[in-house]
C-alpha cells in the first residue's frame, strides 16, 4: 500500500502547476495522483480519489473544458456523498 502522503504531495505539485497556468504539467500530475489513488485503501482510497476528481475539474475549467469539468466534479459529488458515513458519529 502507498502512504496518504504520497498521495497529497502529489496532489498539492498537481495544485502547485495549475496555480502557476501550468496546466499540461498539471494534467499530468493529476494522472499521477489517480494512480496512486488507486493503491490506497479505505477512507484513504476514498478521499483520494475525491480530492484527485476536484483536481482534474479545476484543470479542466481552466482550460475552458467546461463539460470535462462538470463530470469531474458531479464525479467528487457522487464519491463524497459516501464519505459522509465516516464522519457520522457513533452511538
Amino acid at each position: 500500500a502507498v502512504p496518504i502522503d504520497l498521495f497529497c504531495l502529489i496532489d498539492n505539485i498537481a495544485i502547485l502547476r495549475m496555480r502557476q497556468l501550468r496546466l499540461d504539467e498539471a494534467l499530468k500530475w493529476v494522472e499521477i495522483s489517480e494512480e496512486v489513488s488507486t493503491n490506497l485503501h479505505g477512507k484513504d482510497r476514498d478521499r483520494s480519489l475525491i480530492y484527485a476528481a476536484c483536481t482534474r475539474g479545476e484543470v479542466d475549467y481552466l482550460q475552458g473544458e467546461y463539460n470535462q469539468a462538470e463530470i469531474h466534479y458531479r464525479r467528487a459529488f457522487d464519491l463524497a456523498k459516501h464519505w459522509e458515513c465516516y464522519a457520522k458519529p457513533k452511538k
